[in-house]
């Protein structure tokens, strides 16, 4: 296992920002959001919601960034650096294989519970082929920043606080569920597993390359057909 954070210097600055936005990510990922009828009505909402998505986390990480280069963390300090390829490659990999079966694996069991899913997430979906290159955009800016952000700084900043790995992967998986509060109770369990499953080559081989790369082809996996696995039988149906 790959020892997190022991070369950073965290200085008050830097967890401060970090309790801002263990506590603010979530809350603000959150909040209440238009319902699809409401969204259906505005031209062009989809693609304004890419774009909102796009612009907002790859914003709050450059100032992440700031933040971290500021108060003395380097790249290598954050998950920023490559071990052996094979090795990444074979995490990167399995874990998208992985992760694709635990969303169609929990999508199916909250639907057997009889959990609704929120009709945001299907609206969120793309329907042609331009709103397919914004909803790529939107997974590959989601992959960096996300993943930066969560199993980067939150991650190795709170291993260095409580001293403890598998507390901080709890912690930020959480966090990460809870930030996709949008998406009702199935969502938030759904990305909360996903986030811990994120973690784990973060965790064994110190890299966020695997998270980001996984990360970014799930999403896209998902928007362009395997969203079909979101849809419960007799639901909307997208074309």
């Amino acid at each position: 296992m790959y020892e997190l954070a022991t070369s950073a210097e965290w200085t008050l600055v830097a967890r401060g920002f970090l309790v801002l936005l263990l506590v603010g990510l979530p809350l603000v990922a959150s909040r209440g959001v238009p319902d699809e009828e409401e969204l259906e009505e505005l031209p062009g909402a989809r693609r304004v919601l890419y774009l909102s998505t796009v612009v907002s986390v790859g914003a709050l990480a450059l100032v992440t960034w700031a933040v971290a280069a500021l108060t003395g963390l380097d790249g290598g300090d954050l998950g920023w650096q490559a071990g052996p390829p094979r090795e990444l490659a074979l995490w990167t990999v399995g874990l998208s294989l992985a992760g694709l079966a635990v969303v169609w694996a929990l999508t199916r069991l909250g639907q057997l519970a009889g959990a609704e899913e929120s009709p945001l997430v299907r609206f969120l979906l793309p329907r042609n082929r331009g709103e397919r290159w914004g909803f790529a955009a939107v997974s590959a800016v989601a992959g960096v920043g996300e993943e930066y952000l969560f199993r980067g700084f939150l991650l190795h900043g709170l291993v260095d606080w409580t001293g403890s790995v598998w507390l901080a992967v709890a912690v930020v998986s959480v966090a990460f569920g809870v930030g996709h509060g949008y998406q009702r109770a199935i969502g938030v369990v759904r990305a909360g597993v996903l986030g811990a499953l994120l973690a784990l080559p973060v965790v064994f081989t110190g890299s966020l390359y695997p998270a980001i790369v996984a990360h970014f082809w799930i999403n896209l996996a998902i928007g362009l057909g395997g969203w079909r696995t979101l849809v419960p039988p007799g639901g909307e149906e997208i074309t």
